[in-house]
C-alpha cells in the first residue's frame, strides 16, 4: 500500500505540473482557464491527501 501512495502522489504531481504548464497566461481569467485551475486544486487536494497518508504511515512505523 505504501508503494501505491508514493506512485499517486508522483502522478498526482506530475499532472499538477501539467495543468501548470498548459495554462493560457496571456489570459488568466477563470473562463478561458477553467479546467486548468480545477485540476490545479484537484491534484494539489489530492497530492496532499497522499502525502499525509505516506507521512501517518512513515510515524505509526516508528512507534
Amino acid at each position: 500500500m505504501k508503494t501505491f501512495r508514493i506512485v499517486a502522489f508522483i502522478a498526482a504531481l506530475a499532472l499538477l505540473l501539467l495543468h501548470v504548464f498548459s495554462l493560457d497566461y496571456q489570459d488568466l481569467r477563470f473562463s478561458t482557464n477553467r479546467t486548468q485551475y480545477l485540476g490545479i486544486v484537484a491534484m494539489t487536494l489530492v497530492s496532499l491527501s497522499f502525502l499525509l497518508g505516506i507521512i501517518k504511515d512513515r510515524n505509526s512505523n516508528k512507534d
